[in-house]
């Protein structure tokens, strides 16, 4: 008999059984998963949402770490630390999603012993920062980044081959360099979806590689952010004319300042007549 907290498929589907916590403990968490180890019942999917796992400081039971293929932490106020300490044995995890936790910075050490790991998702995540390692030991197809504070395209996924999506909508990247553009285009041959939606959409975006690079390799996702008149665009289907007529249109708050100008040199000219 499993907790009151296991709003859960506790049957088993297609050999593979799946368990769902919401509003959870560490105590009953442990005890539940202790139970499912002992009965030796192979656990195919964790997820865990909306819980408290604050005083959490020990892996699963390795009966748990061995079989587990997906795992869900939304929101569980689990440390970072500590996240890497539990999906660390899991060595035949796929699938890893990370929801709503507080994960600064992303570090090869996490990772490093999942091998299998396909897909990843660090969203709503405060994430500042990702280590230029941090992927080294992985071969994802799917990474998302989206809902955090990366203000560029993180180097790491470079180290990627066989990415095919990469999401990081919602956060401050505004400008891909033409040598970041080179490397990502050098190392990221099955990418075709990348999602961003901040680009500053100007001459500089129009002439440079990492528009040409998308446009060749068919990639979709790329939106602009900047100016106002080219807000929620797809990159692709601009013209550089469109690019460079948009940049050089006044915002809106270019023309009150210059509308504000003239209204305050009307007023001193006509002082000065009077």
């Amino acid at each position: 008999m499993l907790s009151e907290e296991c709003q859960c498929d506790a049957g088993i589907d297609n050999g593979r059984l799946t368990l769902r916590w919401a509003n959870i403990h560490v105590s009953p968490l442990l005890s539940d998963l202790d139970r499912v180890a002992e009965a030796k019942i192979p656990l195919y999917e964790m997820q865990i949402r909306d819980s408290d796992l604050e005083e959490l400081k020990k892996a699963f039971p390795p009966f748990i770490n061995e079989h587990v293929e997906r795992l869900t932490l939304d929101n569980t106020r689990i440390g970072q630390v500590y996240v890497g300490d539990i999906i660390r044995p899991m060595g035949n995890l796929r699938s890893l999603q990370l929801e709503n936790e507080t994960i600064q910075q992303l570090e090869a050490s996490m990772f490093d012993t999942l091998p299998r790991l396909e897909e990843l998702a660090v969203n709503s995540a405060h994430l500042v920062s990702v280590r230029e390692n941090a992927f080294v030991k992985l071969n994802l197809s799917r990474l998302w980044l989206r809902h955090n504070h990366l203000t560029q395209v993180p180097g790491a996924v470079s180290k990627l081959p066989y990415l095919r999506e990469l999401d990081l909508f919602g956060n401050r990247i505004e400008i891909v360099t033409d040598q970041e553009a080179l490397v990502f285009q050098s190392n990221l041959k099955h990418l075709r979806r990348l999602v961003m939606n901040k680009m500053q959409c100007d001459c500089e975006l129009g002439k440079g590689e990492f528009l040409s690079w998308i446009r060749r390799a068919n990639i979709s996702g790329v939106k602009c952010g900047e100016p106002p008149s080219l807000l929620g665009k797809d990159v692709t289907m601009l013209t550089t004319k469109q690019f460079c007529d948009a940049a050089a249109r006044p915002t809106g708050a270019a023309l009150v300042a210059i509308v504000t100008v003239l209204h305050a040199t009307s007023y001193l000219v006509a002082r000065a007549a009077s």
